[in-house]
Order: C-alpha cells, then structure tokens, then sequence
C-alpha cells in the first residue's frame, strides 16, 4: 500500500469513528486524535516551508497584500530607470569623447581634450571650469571648441585646471570674418541673456557699407597669434525681419550672431593651442 492510499484511508476511517461515537465515548475520540494528529502537524510542517521558501522570493500578494507588491515592483521599475539613465549617460560621454579624438587640429595646432569639472548653475552658460591646465599646455587666452565650434576662451588657469568663459559672457572678446561678406569684426556676447537658453552675441566695428546676410557662417579671423583662422563660431542672425544689420553712432555696423555650439549640455571640450 501506498503513503498515499494510506493517508486516504485513515483519514475515511477516522471519520466513521468520529460518527459512530467520537462525541461521546472519550477513549474513540482519543484513538481519533492519535489517529489524525501525525497527519495534521506533518501538513503545517509543509505549510511553512513553503512560506519560508516564498519569503526568499518577495512579498506575496497572498500574505502581505497587493500594496507591498506593488511597493515592490515601483522600486524595481525605478531600478531600472536609473539604469537605463546610467546607460545613455555613457553613450553620450563616449559620443563626445569619439567627436574630439576624430577632430583635426589645424596646421601648427594641437587639440588638447579636457573634461568639464564645474558649471555653475547661476552662470551656466557664460563660464566653466575644465580639468586640464598649464601642465598639459593650457594657456590664457586660447580658444575652447565645444566639438568642431568655438564655445569660448580660457581667461585663468592653474597646474591641473582652468577657467573658461563663453561666447556669452562680454567679457570674451573674439576677432571674426564673416565668410560670405568678408568682414572681419569683434564678437562678444550680450549683457542680458536667457538663463540655460542658447546665447545670443553681437559683432561690432564692421564696415558699414557691406552687405551683411542672415545665415552668413562667421569664422575666427585667425588675426592673432594665439586663435587659429576659420574655426566655426556661429551664423548671422536678423535683428528683426528685413533687418540684418545696424548702423551705431553712424560710424560701423553690428550684426547678431547665433553661436553653433550646443550650451545645454556638454562634458568634454577641446583647448586649441599653439604646439610646442
């Protein structure tokens, strides 16, 4: 015979017992429980392994309710989330890291590939600090390309940092031709500017007499000895519709310029130096 059929049949023996008599003569009701008792503790031993097995799994909806499953599940999906956050921000980083090893340097020039360090959120577009400085080459006043564009110009730096400002920022004064009209002009950027929004300059003491055109691509002029010649800086941009360019104090004309470079967001940059 069987465990199983054995279990059967005392199981349907003990429940003739219990009708012919277990509720009023003791001695068959004992024999009953003697019977059945093995039975049912065997059972719960089982029951609880079981839960102790489904413990090690997570909450189930059975026991804990359908809000710790789901508790459970919110914070794995954040997990995740954060995961797949992780994951694009290396792409990304690996993207721009690619871009400036594939960059050229022009004739006599050497790139050198710093991280940004610091980006202060209440000057975020006009200045920011990089990870490489006069040990590795970096000087004041060399230029500083986002990618293939020029974002700015190194105004400090020390052994192993140093700061950059903006296209944005006045202070970062530029010598630039426009390529189609010829001009050459000094850029620089405005005074009010949107917070995190794409900055928009001005170039100054261009000839008045020119015929200046939206989308003319502006270029460093390559006038002094420490910014190469025709590095991409931005496109000429309407005042207003039908309006290129103003005349100030009757003497020179001033175009706005919208600079290529992407000001959002960006981790790596390139220094552009005179080789040694």
């Amino acid at each position: 015979m069987t465990p199983k059929t054995t279990i059967r049949t005392t199981l349907i023996l003990s429940a003739l017992l219990l009708a012919l008599g277990a509720r009023t003569v003791p001695e068959i009701s004992n024999t009953v429980v003697g019977l059945v008792q093995p039975l049912l503790d065997g059972a719960a031993l089982a029951r609880n392994s079981i839960h102790g097995f489904l413990d090690k799994l997570g909450p189930q909806a059975g026991e804990y309710g359908d809000g710790a499953v789901a508790d459970s599940r919110e914070e794995r999906i954040r997990e995740l989330q954060m995961d797949i956050a992780r994951y694009r921000s290396a792409m990304v980083e690996n993207r721009e890291l690619r871009d400036l090893l594939d960059l050229p340097a022009p004739p006599e020039w050497r790139r050198i590939t710093a991280p940004v360090t610091a980006r202060d959120p209440v000057t975020w577009n006009r200045r920011f600090r990089i990870g490489k400085g006069t040990v590795h080459g970096v000087r004041p006043g060399v230029v500083v390309t986002q990618g293939a564009e020029v974002i700015g110009r190194v105004v400090s730096a020390t052994g192993h940092s140093a700061l950059v400002v903006t296209l944005a920022d006045p202070s970062c004064k530029l010598s630039v031709r426009l390529r189609d009209a010829g001009a050459v002009g000094v850029l620089k950027g405005r005074v009010t500017q949107g917070w995190h929004d794409t900055p928009v300059c001005v170039i100054d003491y261009l000839p008045r007499d020119e015929d200046y055109r939206a989308g003319d691509q502006v270029l460093t002029s390559g006038l002094s000895n420490i910014v190469p010649p025709g590095l991409r800086v931005g496109s000429v941009t309407q005042w207003e519709p039908g309006q290129t360019a103003l005349i100030v104090e009757a003497s020179y004309a001033q175009v706005k310029l919208r600079p290529s470079a992407l000001f959002r967001d960006f981790r790596y940059v390139s220094v552009v130096t005179v080789k040694e």
